[in-house]
């Protein structure tokens, strides 16, 4: 929130909560500013009005740049969020109604309550779920929180860990939300948003409910957003995970939120092609004005026009004398050794070719016993790698590379089974832009089939030397059997494998790569702790697209003469992390299997 504040918009739209909070002696300013204090939020009251403090700010701005919503959906509290930006409740209405959720959960007499996320359907927890212990949010088909008695629910958590369940306990003051144990909140919560919404206003169709169920939506409750359905909100079970199917394919979902909490259920909830674009991030190390724009950019890059200089402080005439100008600094920096367009004939790129197939060399093999469930894919790694030896035959010297927007492409892989098919790289002298292409040769001489195909493409360029934070992760919840999984999942998979298991902790997973010599093994395991993360069980997960991949040239050879490297995967942030490479926004899809 202390970054944000910057903004005009956002600063006053807190000035306006802050003004209603202030009669009830609650700092609004102390709780978005105060890093420093960590028990802040362990009153579930600040808690509740941070959320939704910065809800209202984000929505106004993002109102102020042109982007209104064509649907809306919040997860439990972030419902009001969606009614301040469904314009069904004004800004007091709506920090009112998260601090009087707070208030009323506080001034009843509860049991001593807890809530925990679980790495498990709904459907699939239900049937061993203790008698005392409630499902409280449908999150996705592999992701649900429950709720009930403190000592129940720390008991459960822990039988889940010891079956290598992700479970994890959730700060909720003690309360367990969205039960039968929270009921007796109910009327005083009732009480209270009676005094402030007294005029209800009709819900919009495109505000997807989620504390009521689909069969009831035509009801009196669901109709408007009222003192009723804000109670019931607190109440009811989070339908979260049947209301994301109401969100359409390729849709650009905005998560409105101090931190992008539901970007793993989005990702996994929701068609290939959606893109989640996260606003802000509570992380002390990130600068939140850098993370919003950032946001902001994506949204431009997939097709929206945000207005910018609507968020930007006014520029005030006229500018004072004394402002000195800043030609003085603009010289050119010879360091930087330019492209004479005399090196290599005045070629424009750099092209090779190769052949790839059932003749091709014995190095190429491996590629070709690459499959799942019997059918045969070229995978991902095996591009990056080809691109990346070829730069670097090029570029000898550089110490670090990077690519950036990697993505492959569908393609018949008949070809490389029945014959062989001339691999070409191009790779731009100004830019980096690479492609990627196969030309198929099937039959006979006299009867030649041709095919061109795009297999793959992005952009590859040396950079400055790659910084990397290796986590320090310290709560271990279980093992994977990385060649056990990747056999269910249908992979293909050989002896000696590179990577034995995974561990798993509650940020993510880590493993240890041993090296058999090749930069491909090391790319292609790293894939594989992601594809493991994402796919269901039997459904095997392939990557297709890689924003950011930086490569440190010095560690990479060291692993290629047998060094071994030690790789994370961190789920939330979407990112590899290692001292070779590093990988960033890396999407997958389904491999479609074939019937048996």
């Amino acid at each position: 929130g202390k970054d944000l504040m910057k903004f005009p918009i956002f600063a006053n739209a807190i000035a306006k909560c802050d003004a209603v909070l202030k009669e009830h002696n609650v700092d609004i300013m102390n709780i978005l500013t105060n890093v420093e204090d960590t028990t802040i939020y362990d009153n579930i009251l600040n808690s509740f009005v941070g959320i939704a403090a910065v809800q209202i700010g984000l929505v106004d701005m993002l109102h102020a740049m042109g982007i209104k919503p064509d649907g809306l959906i919040g997860h439990s509290v972030g419902e009001l969020g969606c009614a301040y930006a469904d314009g069904c409740l004004t800004v007091e209405q709506t920090i009112y109604a998260a601090l009087v959720r707070g208030k009323a959960s506080k001034e009843v007499e509860l049991i001593p309550g807890m809530m925990a996320a679980i790495g498990l359907g709904s459907s699939q927890v239900t049937p061993f779920l203790p008698p005392d212990i409630e499902i409280a949010c449908n999150n996705s088909s592999t992701s649900c929180t429950l709720s009930g008695p403190s000592e129940s629910v720390h008991t459960f958590v822990n039988v889940l860990t010891r079956k290598c369940v992700f479970a994890k306990a959730v700060n909720v003051n003690n309360i367990a939300y969205h039960s039968r144990y929270i009921k007796p909140a109910a009327p005083l919560l009732l009480k209270y948003l009676q005094g402030a919404i007294t005029e209800p206003k009709p819900r919009s169709p495109k505000w997807i409910s989620t504390s009521v169920q689909e069969k009831d939506w035509n009801s009196d409750l669901a109709q408007y957003a009222s003192p009723a359905y804000f109670t019931n909100n607190l109440l009811s079970r989070v339908y979260f995970e049947e209301g994301a199917r109401h969100i359409p394919k390729n849709a650009i979902v905005i998560e409105i939120a101090p931190h992008a909490l539901l970007a793993p259920i989005v990702k996994k909830s929701l068609d290939i092609e959606t893109v989640h674009i996260a606003l802000t991030n509570r992380s002390k190390s990130v600068n939140n004005i850098e993370c919003l724009l950032e946001g902001i950019g994506n949204l431009y890059l997939n097709g929206c026009e945000p207005n910018v200089n609507a968020i930007y402080p006014d520029i005030e005439y006229p500018i004072p004398c004394d402002v000195p100008s800043i030609s003085y600094f603009l010289t050119w920096d010879f360091s930087v050794k330019s492209d004479n367009g005399l090196e290599r004939g005045c070629a424009k790129c750099w092209y090779k070719t190769f052949d790839l197939g059932i003749c091709s060399k014995q190095k190429y093999q491996h590629l070709l016993d690459y499959k799942i469930g019997g059918k045969l894919l070229i995978p991902p790694a095996a591009y990056i790698n080809f691109v990346l030896n070829f730069f670097m035959k090029m570029r000898p010297t550089t110490k670090s590379v990077a690519i950036e927007n990697f993505r492959t492409y569908d393609c018949d892989m008949s070809v490389f089974q029945k014959g062989n098919s001339e691999i070409s790289m191009n790779i731009s002298r100004v830019g980096g832009k690479f492609a990627i292409t196969s030309e198929g040769r099937v039959g006979t001489w006299s009867k030649n089939c041709e095919t061109e195909q795009l297999l793959a493409s992005g952009e590859i360029k040396a950079v400055d030397k790659m910084s990397v934070n290796i986590p320090e992760w310290k709560t271990e919840i279980g093992t994977l059997e990385f060649e056990a999984y990747l056999k269910n999942l249908k992979y293909s998979v050989h002896e000696n494998q590179c990577l034995s298991h995974l561990t798993k902790y509650l940020e993510g997973y880590t493993g240890e790569i041993l090296s058999k010599g090749r930069t491909f093994d090391l790319i292609d395991n790293c894939l594989k702790v992601v594809v493991i993360d994402r796919s269901d069980y039997k459904r095997p997960e392939v990557p297709y697209f890689v924003q950011n991949i930086v490569f440190n040239m010095d560690s990479v050879k060291e692993y290629n003469q047998g060094k071994s490297v030690q790789v994370f995967y961190d789920p939330e942030t979407n990112e590899i992390i290692s001292s070779a490479v590093t990988m960033k926004k890396i999407k997958t899809k389904e491999f479609l299997l074939d019937n048996p």
